[in-house]
C-alpha cells in the first residue's frame, strides 16, 4: 500500500485518526484531491500523485465527515475495499441523495 495509496492511508492504518475526531487537523496535513460538501457532510477523496491535478485513479482513499468531524474512513480499489471505520447515519445517504439530485439538475 506505501508505494500506490495517497500516504494519508498511514495515518488511519496507524490509527492516529478515529471516528469522531476534529477532520481540521486532517485537512490541515492532507489535501484531499476532490472534495463534496454539502449541508452537515462532506466527502473527501485522496489519490496518488499531485491534489491540484485531476487524476483517473484505480486505488483511493475516501474519507467522509458530518459537523467537521470524521465519519468514516475507507480505502479503495477495483476490487476491494477496506474500511477503517465507519459511523451508521440514517440522514447521509439522503442528503447526498439530495446533492446528487441537484448537481446534476
Amino acid at each position: 500500500m506505501a508505494s500506490s495509496f495517497h500516504p494519508i492511508w498511514k495515518q488511519f492504518a496507524f490509527r492516529y485518526f478515529s471516528a469522531g475526531d476534529s477532520a481540521k487537523h486532517l485537512f490541515q496535513r492532507f489535501s484531499p484531491n476532490r472534495k463534496e460538501e454539502f449541508g452537515r457532510y462532506g466527502v473527501y477523496d485522496f489519490y496518488p500523485g499531485d491534489p491540484n491535478e485531476i487524476v483517473l485513479s484505480f486505488v483511493g482513499l475516501t474519507v467522509t465527515t458530518k459537523d467537521g468531524t470524521l465519519s468514516s474512513a475507507k480505502a479503495w480499489s477495483c476490487t476491494w475495499q477496506f474500511t477503517f471505520f465507519e459511523t451508521s447515519d440514517p440522514e447521509f445517504d439522503k442528503e447526498y441523495a439530495a446533492f446528487a439530485k441537484q448537481r446534476l439538475e
